[in-house]
């Protein structure tokens, strides 16, 4: 037997096997999809609540758009935001492509992010508005940068950057 398969069958023996992140999240969405997965009750406004089948949902979507934008297994995505749903979100849809979620510290200055960001070669970032400017001066090749609608909400009343985004609305209504 070589070194592989041996590898292999000790992995098959772990209890755990195959028993990773989606795989956790999809055994509750399967067994409890009405459950309450998430519960946000921003600064102000409305509380919201995400079932876990309504979470595995917007996962699943997010995935999608990422992949459709060349995320895949392997590659690393900034996640500079605030404790949020979208978030939460982003790093379960990185773990359902195998794609890795770099979230940083949002008091991090702009040389702190780029170095999280270029020693992991970050492909793209996902931020709010109160850091879009902070992650274009961070990092300005990366390759894009998706911004929450509010932060952690609250409004957005920052200043636009000076380069396209994308939605992260966008990406949760990717068609799958």
């Amino acid at each position: 037997m070589d070194q592989a398969a041996m590898d292999q069958a000790a992995i098959d023996r772990f209890q755990f096997h195959g028993q990773d992140i989606p795989w956790l999240l999809d055994h509750w969405a399967t067994n409890t999809p009405d459950n309450d997965f998430l519960i946000w009750e921003p600064r102000s406004g409305e509380e919201v609540r995400w079932t876990y089948r309504r979470f595995v949902d917007e996962v699943e979507k997010v995935a999608a758009a990422l992949s459709a934008r060349g995320v895949g297994e392997g590659d690393h995505l900034l996640i500079h935001s605030e404790n949020s749903p979208e978030m939460v979100i982003a790093w379960y849809a990185c773990a359902r492509i195998g794609a890795v979620g770099v979230t940083t510290n949002t008091r991090s200055v702009a040389a702190e992010v780029n170095y999280f960001a270029t020693h992991t070669s970050c492909v793209g970032a996902i931020t709010q508005p109160q850091f879009a400017a902070l992650v274009q001066q961070a990092v300005p090749d990366i390759g894009f940068i998706v911004l929450t609608e509010d932060n952690s909400g609250e409004a957005a009343t920052e200043a636009p950057i000076d380069r396209e985004t994308i939605p992260f609305a966008d990406l949760i209504d990717h068609d799958l």
